[in-house]
C-alpha cells in the first residue's frame, strides 16, 4: 500500500512540475500613497551575489493636487520598512527621480552613501536638482545641479565608487556629463557630449561596466534622424583616465524608430563590453532589441514576434558562480485590453519562470519598471524586487500605487561535505525535523550528474528549486528557509537522470 501511494505521489508531482513554478511571489504594495508613480531603484548593475544590502532605497514621485514630490523609502525582505521620506516638499512639479549608490563589498551592509537627482520646474523652467545621503546624517536638503538658462531634464546618475558619482542629463538638445563628489559636494569634468552634433539629442542614460580592473563609463542617447525617427548613439570612456578620454559617437540602433535604451554588463565581460537594450518599432510594433557594444555592435531581438507592443524593459544578471546565474527581467506588454507587467527569471539551465500582472485596463496608462540590486534574506539568500506603479479599481480616487514582486534565490546553493565518491545515490532526512523555519538537506551522488533538489507543498505544488546544476561526485548539503510559507508538511525531491527519491519534512512555527 505504501509503495502504491509513493508511486502515485511521484506521478502527481511530475504532472504539475512543468505547469507551475513559484519563483516570483505575489505582488506586495511598497508605498502608502494614493497617487505614487515612477519608482526607481539603484541604477548600478548587478554583480556577484556574495554581497547584499540589509535594505535598499526606492525613490518615487508622490502626486498631491497640482504638485508632485520626490520621496524615498527603505525596502527590505517583506517590503517597505519605513514610511516615505520627503526629499522635496513644495508647490512645484518634481519628477523623474534617478537614484544611485555603490554595490556593497563581499558581505552584508547598510547603504552608506547615496545620491538622488530629479528635474523640477520651481524656477519657471526645468532644472536638475539633487540630494545626497550619508548614513550618519541622512538626506540633505535639495541642492542645484544645473539651473542655468534653458531646459535641463531627463537626468540620470550612476555610482562610480563609494563617494563619486557620474551624472548625465539633457540640456536643450544636447547631452551633458559631469562628475560629483558627495563628501566635498563638488562637480568636475563637465563635458558636452554632443556639442559637435547638429541634430537634436535627447533622453540620455548612463551606466558603468562592472569589470573590476578597468571599468568604463557609458552614455547612450537618442539622436534625431528626422521628425519621426530617432537613432541611438553612445560614447564611452575608461574611468582610470583623467580627464575622461571619451570615444567618438557611435551607432547602437538606426533601423526604424528607437527609444528608451538601458545598459547592463557583467564582471566577466571585457572592460569595454556591455549590452545595450532598446525599444524599436522596426518590426511594426514596439519590441525589445539588444546590441553588444563592441567594434561590431551586433544586434539581437530579445523578445519573440508579437502583434502588440512590448516596452520599458528592465533586467539584471545575478552571477551565482562562474557557471551559474540568474537573469531576472521585466517589461510592459500593451494591447487593446490594457497593460500587463511580464516578469521572467532565466537560469543558465532550466527551469525558468514567467509571471504576468495586470496593471491597468486603460491601454494609455503610463507605468514604469525598476529592478533592485538585491537585499539579504536570512540565512543565505538574495531577494530581488521588481517594482512598478499600478492603477487601482477606484481609479479616480486612487490613480496610482506602487507594487513589487520579489524573487528569492540562494547564493550559497550547495556546499560540498565530502569529495570522496559515495557508492550510491542517497537523499538523507533533513535536520532539524520538525524545523522552524530553516532546515538542512544532505545528499550523496556517486558520479557527476545534473541534479535537481525541489521543495513541494503537501498538495504537490512546487514551492522552491534549491539546486538545478551539474555536480561532481560527492556528498553535499544545502539549506531551505521556509519563513515565507505556512506551517505544515512539505516534501523534498532529489532527481537526476538515474535516480529519484522523495522525503517528507514538517515545519512548525
Amino acid at each position: 500500500m505504501k509503495t502504491i501511494f509513493f508511486i502515485i505521489l511521484i506521478v502527481f508531482i511530475f504532472s504539475i512540475e512543468n505547469s507551475y513554478s513559484q519563483f516570483f511571489h505575489t505582488p506586495v504594495r511598497l508605498t502608502n500613497g494614493n497617487n505614487d508613480r515612477n519608482p526607481c531603484f539603484n541604477t548600478s548593475n548587478a554583480q556577484m551575489c556574495f554581497s547584499a544590502y540589509i535594505w535598499e532605497f526606492l525613490a518615487f514621485e508622490r502626486v498631491t493636487g497640482t504638485s508632485s514630490q520626490i520621496c524615498v523609502t527603505k525596502i527590505g525582505n517583506e517590503g517597505a520598512i519605513d514610511s516615505a521620506h520627503y526629499i522635496t516638499n513644495d508647490a512645484y512639479l518634481n519628477q523623474n527621480p534617478s537614484l544611485a549608490f555603490k554595490f556593497p563589498p563581499w558581505g552584508v551592509e547598510n547603504v552608506r552613501y547615496a545620491l538622488i537627482i530629479w528635474e523640477t520646474n520651481k524656477n519657471g523652467n526645468w532644472d536638475v536638482y539633487g540630494s545626497r545621503y550619508r548614513e550618519s546624517l541622512g538626506w540633505s536638503p535639495p541642492f542645484v545641479i544645473d539651473s542655468s538658462a534653458g531646459i535641463q531634464n531627463n537626468a540620470k546618475v550612476v555610482c562610480i565608487d563609494s563617494i563619486n558619482f557620474a551624472i548625465t542629463y539633457q540640456y536643450n538638445s544636447d547631452i551633458l556629463f559631469t562628475k560629483y563628489n558627495l563628501l566635498s559636494n563638488t562637480f568636475s569634468q563637465d563635458t558636452n557630449l554632443t556639442s559637435q552634433e547638429s541634430q537634436n539629442c535627447v533622453n540620455p542614460l548612463i551606466n558603468r561596466t562592472n569589470y573590476v580592473s578597468n571599468p568604463w563609463i557609458i552614455v547612450t542617447y537618442e539622436r534625431a534622424i528626422n521628425s519621426t525617427r530617432n537613432a541611438i548613439y553612445y560614447r564611452q570612456a575608461p574611468l582610470n583616465t583623467t580627464p575622461l578620454a571619451w570615444s567618438a559617437p557611435d551607432t547602437i540602433a538606426y533601423l526604424g524608430n528607437n527609444r528608451n535604451s538601458s545598459i547592463s554588463s557583467s564582471v566577466y565581460y571585457p572592460s569595454n563590453l556591455a549590452f545595450c537594450l532598446f525599444e524599436s518599432n522596426r518590426s511594426g510594433t514596439w519590441n525589445i532589441f539588444g546590441t553588444v557594444i563592441t567594434t561590431s555592435n551586433t544586434q539581437y531581438k530579445i523578445l519573440d514576434n508579437e502583434p502588440y507592443d512590448n516596452y520599458n524593459y528592465v533586467g539584471k544578471e545575478y552571477e551565482i558562480t562562474d557557471n551559474y546565474s540568474h537573469h531576472i527581467y521585466g517589461y510592459l506588454k500593451k494591447n487593446i485590453n490594457g497593460i500587463k507587467v511580464v516578469l521572467r527569471n532565466v537560469h543558465t539551465s532550466p527551469p525558468n519562470d514567467t509571471v504576468t500582472v495586470s496593471i491597468s485596463s486603460d491601454s494609455s496608462y503610463i507605468s514604469n519598471l525598476t529592478i533592485s540590486y538585491g537585499v539579504f534574506y536570512y540565512p543565505a539568500f538574495h531577494r530581488v524586487w521588481i517594482a512598478y506603479n499600478k492603477d487601482s479599481s477606484l481609479h479616480s480616487q486612487y490613480p496610482s500605487r506602487i507594487f513589487g514582486n520579489y524573487f528569492v534565490f540562494t547564493f550559497t546553493s550547495v556546499k560540498p561535505i565530502n569529495n570522496t565518491a559515495p557508492d550510491k545515490f542517497k537523499l538523507h532526512q533533513n535536520y532539524p525535523n520538525p524545523f522552524n523555519p530553516v532546515t538542512n538537506i544532505r545528499f550523496d551522488i556517486p558520479r557527476s550528474s545534473q541534479v535537481k533538489l525541489i521543495i513541494y507543498g503537501a498538495l504537490g505544488r512546487k514551492v522552491a528549486t534549491l539546486i538545478n546544476e551539474k555536480l561532481s561526485a560527492g556528498s553535499y548539503e544545502t539549506s531551505w528557509d521556509g519563513s515565507g510559507y505556512p506551517s505544515g508538511v512539505y516534501f523534498y525531491k532529489l532527481e537526476s537522470s538515474e535516480f529519484i527519491y522523495i522525503r517528507k519534512m514538517v515545519m512548525i512555527k
